[in-house]
C-alpha cells in the first residue's frame, strides 16, 4: 500500500490529478455523471455512493485485482508526471508519490459493512486506487452498481472544475 487514509466525501465525489499548475478537480456533464467518472489529461474524478466517511486507499500493483467486495470497478488511461499526484475530494487533499509513467488507473469502491463498523468515527466506504504499468489502456466500467449506465463509448473530455 503507497498510501492509505481516512476522509469524508461531501459531494459524492473523488478525484485523482497531477500536482501541476493550474490542475485540480473536474467538472461533471451529465453523461460523465451517468458513466460514473469524469476524465481529462493529468486528471480524473470518480462517483461515489453516498456515504459519509470513507477509507482511502493507493496501492501500485504489476496486475489488477478486483476486490471481491467491490461494487463499482472503473478503468482508465493515467500518466504521472515527475510531481507527487493528488487525491482530493472538495475538502481535503492528499499528495502521494506514485512513480513516473502510464499507468492503468483503476477505482474500485465498496460499502464497510456494518458488521466491521465500530462506532461513527470510522468509515462506511472504501475508495480503491490500484496504479497498473500499462501503454495502452482503454477506459471500461468492469463493474457497474445500479447508479451506472455504461455507454456505448465513454465521455473523455472533462473540463477543470
Amino acid at each position: 500500500m503507497v498510501a492509505e487514509y481516512q476522509t469524508c466525501i461531501s459531494h459524492g465525489f473523488i478525484g485523482i490529478f497531477n500536482n501541476t499548475p493550474n490542475n485540480g478537480l473536474n467538472n461533471w456533464t451529465q453523461a460523465q455523471s451517468n458513466q460514473g467518472f469524469s476524465w481529462r489529461v493529468g486528471a480524473v474524478s470518480f462517483g461515489t455512493t453516498d456515504g459519509i466517511s470513507a477509507l482511502v486507499s493507493v496501492e501500485i500493483l504489476d496486475e489488477l485485482e478486483i476486490r471481491e467486495q467491490a461494487m463499482r470497478v472503473i478503468q482508465v488511461p493515467f500518466e504521472v508526471g515527475d510531481e507527487p499526484i493528488v487525491v482530493a475530494d472538495v475538502i481535503t487533499y492528499h499528495e502521494v508519490n506514485i512513480p513516473k509513467g502510464q499507468y492503468a488507473l483503476i477505482f474500485q469502491h465498496w460499502w464497510i459493512p456494518e458488521t466491521e463498523v465500530e462506532n461513527e468515527a470510522d468509515p462506511d466506504m472504501w475508495c480503491l486506487f490500484t496504479f497498473v504499468p500499462s501503454e495502452d489502456v482503454k477506459p471500461v466500467i468492469l463493474l457497474a452498481d445500479e447508479e451506472l449506465e455504461v455507454p456505448d463509448s465513454y465521455d473523455m473530455e472533462a473540463t477543470q472544475a
